[in-house]
């Protein structure tokens, strides 16, 4: 097989991983009940402002990267 072929395979597999795994690496996490409710409850923009919300908030150690 053409090496370069097999690259571009090989690429395309991987983004292909990176997309259907991603939604596992962006599970829901310390998000308290009461926003969960207002994100059942609430439309788009209740997502979006929890989500803002929850990343001004979270705590150094989880924000930075070590």
């Amino acid at each position: 097989m053409n090496p370069f072929l097999h690259s571009i395979k090989l690429n395309t597999f991987l983004i292909f991983l990176l997309i259907i795994g991603s939604p596992a690496l962006l599970m829901a996490h310390g998000v308290s009940a009461s926003d969960q409710q207002t994100m059942l409850e609430g439309g788009i923009l209740a997502h979006i402002w929890i989500g803002a919300k929850h990343m001004v908030e979270q705590k150094p150690s989880v924000a930075t990267l070590h």
